[in-house]
């Protein structure tokens, strides 16, 4: 007696349910051989075959009526990762902004869609009517799981929306849009503008095949063309986004929030005005030149763990502490990148003064953060210059404050030349770059400017143990080793702590180190 999957349906939408769906035992294959194009020499079939094939005809049946479906979740990085599906799998979390009812738009391609209160969320399987049915039908797997697709719908709330069935995180059309593709075995597929974003999407609970996804090469658990299971690429395997709470400034909150009532004006000399106006000019911000547009700051060196930003409010009008301003410019950073899911991190003397002081070095000149190596500065730029700080490239790149920041005029220094480099004076920030490069059998950390690699796992998966100004920061694996190749041995003790140079602050210089041993 035939399997009753395999009778005819007069009604397409009528009690589809799992028992709809076209029995089929599948195999696990090499990384790299598991197209939909193997269906038709793969026998069995390669279950990440079934699993393209479902993907990439959903999708153009979606994209034919006007709407979007990509993937997301953890078969999203692991397509973004290597430019495959994972061959363990046997579902794809998806996202669409189409109707919930897609049950007809696919039964007329093929495919069975239902609703599974099991998942909490609609699934997508080939139906025993597809084209491929008689090819991939399987008598003896009438009791196994077919590959599917599990679905999440697009809730949008202006230029936010939220992932059914997530209830409380919270997505920003820019991680989204614009769309963009991924390499996809020999082709591409639609994906979010910023993948990392919605590597975690889509799940309400824990996924009990989880380890199907979480494959490494090469796979234990491969059973056909394992002469193909090297990826063809592998990006960024082990970088994470730290996700550090910053802590709440309650006293700095306040006093923001009593200057706005009345804030004062900025007043430019006549030599800055014609330079420094603030403006709203998308042409002019992708023109400006390096340090063009960093308001002149003539910053004072105050004591250690002192001059934080709530005493922007308290210092002389364009003498701010040093590690104030300082302060504002790496917070602001470390909420961008952490908005963009950028894996980010703290480095060089931003990263020695966490660890040694939990603090920004009074006398340093300047903060350091890295940044992966695929960051689109133009994002960046923009989202830092909404909050009035000017991100540029030179060798590297900076950001400084601008004109525009609601804090101008307290920071700006009329009597100032125009900042035009390092050496002006005026606090910044240094961002690098970061990439992954591989030798026969270890992975490496190059950053820009940096004396040495380190190993991976060095710096990965990056952690919130060390703090500046009682804010965890995100920090590397192994601070230390990027101490010995930039410092030498006696990175524990500050060479330069100019204490006679301190001008305001100064009851609290001396710092005990936490991370050093005492006898």
């Amino acid at each position: 007696m035939a399997h009753p999957s395999l009778r005819s349906h007069s009604d397409a939408q009528a009690q589809i349910s799992w028992a709809n769906c076209l029995p089929m035992r599948t195999v696990v294959c090499g990384v790299t051989a598991g197209s939909q194009d193997s269906l038709f020499t793969q026998s069995p079939p390669c279950r990440s075959a079934v699993l393209h094939h479902l993907l990439v005809a959903t999708a153009a049946a979606i994209e034919e009526r006007g709407y979007n479906a990509m993937p997301i979740g953890k078969g999203l990085e692991h397509l973004w990762q290597h430019g495959a599906l994972p061959p363990n799998a046997t579902a794809i979390d998806m996202l669409t902004d189409a109707p919930s009812d897609l049950a007809s738009w696919f039964w007329a391609r093929g495919f069975a869609h239902f609703f599974d209160k099991t998942a909490g969320r609609a699934v997508t399987c080939m139906a025993p009517h597809h084209t491929l049915a008689t090819l991939l039908y399987a008598d003896e797997a009438v009791n196994a799981t077919s590959p599917h697709l599990r679905w999440s719908r697009m809730h949008s709330v202006d230029d936010v929306f939220i992932v059914s069935p997530e209830k409380n995180h919270v997505y920003e059309q820019a991680h989204l849009m614009p769309l963009g593709c991924l390499p996809l075995y020999n082709a591409s597929i639609l994906a979010p503008s910023l993948p990392a974003s919605f590597f975690t999407a889509g799940h309400s609970r824990p996924s009990k095949h989880a380890d199907e996804i979480d494959a490494t090469y090469p796979n234990p658990k491969c059973q056909v063309s394992c002469e193909h299971d090297t990826p063809a690429f592998q990006r960024d395997v082990h970088a994470n986004v730290a996700h550090c709470p910053l802590r709440n400034d309650a006293e700095y909150n306040a006093r923001l929030a009593g200057y706005l009532r009345q804030p004062l004006p900025l007043q430019l000399s006549p030599a800055h005005a014609p330079f420094l106006a603030p403006f709203s000019n998308t042409t002019k911000l992708r023109q400006g030149k390096e340090w063009e547009y960093c308001l002149p700051i003539k910053p004072q060196l105050c004591g250690a763990r002192r001059g934080v930003k709530a005493t922007l409010f308290e210092t002389p009008q364009g003498k701010p502490c040093r590690s104030a301003v300082l302060q504002l410019l790496l917070e602001n950073m470390l909420e961008v990148v952490e908005e963009l899911h950028l894996p980010s991190f703290v480095y060089f003397g931003t990263l020695l003064g966490a660890w040694r002081d939990e603090a920004i070095i009074p006398h340093t000149a300047d903060v350091d953060v890295v940044l992966p190596s695929f960051t689109d500065w133009t994002i960046l730029q923009d989202v830092m210059w909404a909050r009035g700080f000017y991100v540029f490239e030179r060798d590297i790149h900076g950001a400084c404050v601008a004109s525009h920041h609601p804090l101008a005029s307290l920071l700006y220094a009329p009597n100032q030349t125009r900042t035009d480099s390092s050496m002006h004076g005026t606090p910044y920030l240094d961002l690098y770059m970061w990439r992954k490069e591989y030798s026969a059998s270890t992975a490496y950390i190059q950053v820009e400017t940096a004396n040495a690699k380190l190993n991976a796992s060095q710096v990965f998966p990056l952690t919130c143990d060390h703090t500046i100004f009682g804010s965890p920061v995100p920090s590397i694996q192994h601070p230390e080793a990027m101490f010995k190749s930039e410092y030498g041995d006696t990175y524990d003790v500050d060479p330069n702590l100019r204490l006679a140079a301190c001008e305001s602050y100064c009851d609290y210089q001396l710092v005990p180190n936490k991370n050093v041993s005492r006898t």
